[in-house]
């Protein structure tokens, strides 16, 4: 009869008889083997024949077969956002140098469920490891999880896995103050910023939420404790995080975490009851409340009957471990804390989808600094996921034992006392099984794994064999598109897949926004687009943007692109059933001069001379007077050497303008002197007499002190807590 073992209860429940034996073993088992051994078994449940080789490819989820190197670790963006992903990409192309990215992939989608799993377990403190167990299943297991896993949210995920570690160091840390809780917190919550950086706004619930609750059960003294290793921790912090937060701070044009965002996006983005068919906080309650309509993959919603009623018995779970959990005298501003920002997550998680919310969560939206980047409020649920998680676990753990207490006490119903232990147990915790169940087995076999078409091989094996210097322009002109050997729509992944510079659509073209990208190119792009019918010359258009080959995916809508095989001046070189590989006639080059310079109105002036005019013999400066004029003989291309990404040396043969075609950037300088604008579009550089440029990228120079400050902090705080493990372990 299950738990009738005196041994196996007490390693179920604390053991009150202090068994030498008995306690060894149960803080072994509990503490981290079985876990760790259940847990890995329900990842591999979950992902199942999606561990196998190959890619899972979804929305927002791209891998292949190369990670490339990023180019926000030399400053290429002006956006910190890229910055602070920058460790995370980092990491992920220094492990591909020696170990397969689709290998990479899975280890990342089985930690997602692992961490998650472990994480939940570790943090619930539930006598019963039977609570404990159900803490972490119900937090790897929910529609929550579910949905950021189907439309490939990775980084959200791989933050959501290690959030209740997080709040356990948080605790931790205002429980004792010290130097190692302290950096202990710090790393963490720099983790987690790196893998999603919307979890600032998430932690920050929580941590005020704990904060306040933890106050009001201190003394002067350690308040002031608290505020002493607070302001330490936030100086640390700032540390740890200098390599991007001092650019964001000096950046001239800081859109961190907010881009281009706006109320549409509010609108467009907001929470949903697709699915639930009950009002927005009922589906928000039951985990549910993703803005998009689901493509490929469906709910537990929609096709479990009944399933309100498992969501009713989580709650009631959660709902008895809350009670029960404000028993314990020493730890009721833990229960509290957690529990208000549960309830604050779900008002913020409701966005502007209630008349009762949208006043407050457009009052932040306005207010708030960076608060706008929360345009998926429904990413709040992270916490009243956990809050379920850790509250359930201890009902399950309360409700459990009061079962077996019951068991024990003489009656003449004593078949249904044996009975009704077996039945909760068995029905807590399937329960998360059962209210996730498109989960298991690979997803319920809504995604698969997959192999990049032998198409795409061919057409990436002429372009590698071309050792030039060059850009690949790739079309359809789509941030997303449903791509035809996947079988749904994803995010376009023949950018990396071809290894490559390369223009590509950043189009988001969602419920109204058509782009949020800032780049130039994408607009002088869309242009040509939108006037093919009056251009036969494309190859002269983008040949000061260094295009020298197009591949066209033949997906969605390629026949509008029919236009390129009436082009005057670009050459199919390969084509196949998926692909379409043209070559640009025009000569092309990354560096080259110029002999004067030039007004154009705009670029459609420039679309009205470009049949007539070699677009590389000149520099066209867009909506100003031509103030100056070089009288020179064309020299194009320039040779040129890269000493480093960057660094270049070219060779001028005499006075003139040297034009870089890479993407415009003023931290692009000749002898300390900035480029200037070629089209909007690219750098071009003032050389007064021949020889040898060198051209110059100078905000890495300005960002490295900031890296290095950061990576001190990081080396610092391992050597810290290295030593301290290895002197506890000495002690013993």
């Amino acid at each position: 009869m299950l738990l009738k073992n005196s041994f196996l209860k007490s390693v179920l429940y604390k053991d009150n008889n202090k068994n030498p034996f008995v306690t060894v073993v149960k803080g072994r088992l509990t503490g981290f083997v079985l876990p760790f051994v259940v847990y890995s078994l329900l990842s591999v449940i979950i992902l199942w024949d999606l561990l196998l080789p190959g890619y899972v490819l979804a929305l927002d989820m791209v891998f292949t077969p190369t990670i490339q190197f990023p180019s926000s670790f030399f400053g290429f963006s002006n956006d910190p956002i890229s910055l602070l992903h920058m460790p995370y990409n980092l990491a992920l192309w220094a492990l591909n140098i020696v170990v397969p990215s689709w290998i990479i992939q899975k280890i990342l989608l089985f930690s997602v469920f692992l961490l998650a799993g472990l994480s939940a377990y570790d943090f619930c403190g539930a006598e019963s490891l039977l609570g404990k167990l159900f803490a972490g299943f119900i937090y790897a297991m929910n529609p929550f999880i579910y949905v950021r896993f189907m439309v490939g949210h990775l980084g959200v995920l791989l933050a959501y896995s290690i959030f209740p570690f997080l709040l356990k160091a948080y605790i931790k840390f205002l429980r004792d103050a010290r130097l190692g809780t302290c950096i202990k917190l710090t790393l963490l919550s720099t983790l987690v910023i790196i893998l999603d950086s919307h979890f600032v706004y998430i932690t920050a619930i929580p941590f005020v939420a704990l904060l306040i609750f933890k106050i009001f059960t201190m003394n002067k003294k350690n308040i002031l404790k608290i505020i002493t290793w607070g302001v330490i921790a936030c100086l640390f912090f700032l540390a740890l995080n200098f390599f991007w937060i001092t650019p964001m701070l000096t950046s001239e044009t800081s859109t961190l975490f907010t881009g281009e965002i706006t109320y549409q996006d509010l609108l467009v983005f907001t929470s949903r009851t697709w699915g639930t068919g009950f009002n927005i906080f009922f589906t928000l309650a039951t985990l549910y409340g993703f803005w998009r309509v689901p493509e490929g993959y469906s709910y537990v919603s929609e096709t479990l009957p009944g399933w309100q009623l498992i969501f009713v018995f989580i709650l009631y779970l959660a709902v008895d471990g809350f009670i029960s959990f404000q028993s314990k005298s020493s730890s009721k501003w833990i229960g509290k804390g957690i529990a208000i920002a549960g309830i604050i997550s779900l008002v913020l998680a409701t966005g502007i989808s209630s008349t009762f919310t949208a006043p407050i969560f457009e009052a932040l939206f306005k207010s708030l600094p960076f608060f706008s980047g929360m345009r998926e409020p429904q990413k709040f649920l992270t916490i009243l996921v956990l809050a379920y998680s850790f509250f359930g676990g201890y009902g399950v753990s309360v409700i459990s034992k009061t079962l077996l207490d019951l068991k024990n006490k003489s009656s003449k119903h004593q078949v249904i006392k044996r009975i009704l232990p077996i039945i909760f147990v068995i029905v807590s915790l399937s329960s998360p099984f059962v209210y996730s169940y498109t989960q298991l087995f690979g997803f319920n076999n809504q995604i698969r794994n997959l192999e990049y078409p032998s198409e795409w091989y061919e057409i990436k094996d002429v372009i590698d064999q071309d050792a030039s210097d060059f850009r690949i322009l790739i079309l359809p002109w789509h941030l997303y598109m449903h791509q035809s050997w996947i079988g749904r729509k994803i995010a376009n992944p023949a950018s990396t897949f071809f290894d490559k510079p390369f223009l590509a659509g950043e189009n988001m073209e969602w419920g109204g926004i058509e782009t949020q990208s800032t780049k130039p190119e994408q607009y002088y792009i869309q242009l040509l687009l939108n006037n093919k019918a009056r251009i036969k010359n494309l190859g002269n258009l983008l040949a000061p943007l260094n295009v020298k080959y197009i591949i066209l995916l033949k997906e969605v809508d390629y026949r509008n692109y029919d236009f390129l095989y009436n082009q005057t001046d670009l050459t199919v070189v390969k084509e196949n059933a998926m692909v379409t590989l043209f070559e640009n006639q025009h000569e092309t080059s990354r560096f080259y001069m110029v002999n004067d310079v030039r007004n154009v109105t705009d670029w459609n002036e420039l679309i009205s001379i470009s049949p007539d005019e070699d677009l590389l013999t000149h520099l066209y400066s867009i909506g100003r007077e031509n103030t100056s004029s070089v009288q020179l003989k064309t020299v194009s291309p320039l040779n040129s050497s890269e000493i480093s990404t960057i660094d270049y040396e070219v060779e001028v043969p005499e006075e003139g303008y040297v034009v870089f075609s890479d993407s415009y950037d003023k931290n692009w300088v000749v002898n300390s002197e900035p480029s200037v604008s070629n089209l909007g579009l690219s750098n071009a550089f003032y050389v007064e007499e021949s020889g040898s440029a060198r051209i110059v990228y100078q905000r890495f120079n300005e960002l490295l002190p900031y890296y290095l400050i950061s990576v001190t902090c990081l080396i610092a705080s391992i050597i810290y807590l290295s030593l301290r493990m290895i002197a506890r372990y000495i002690k013993r």
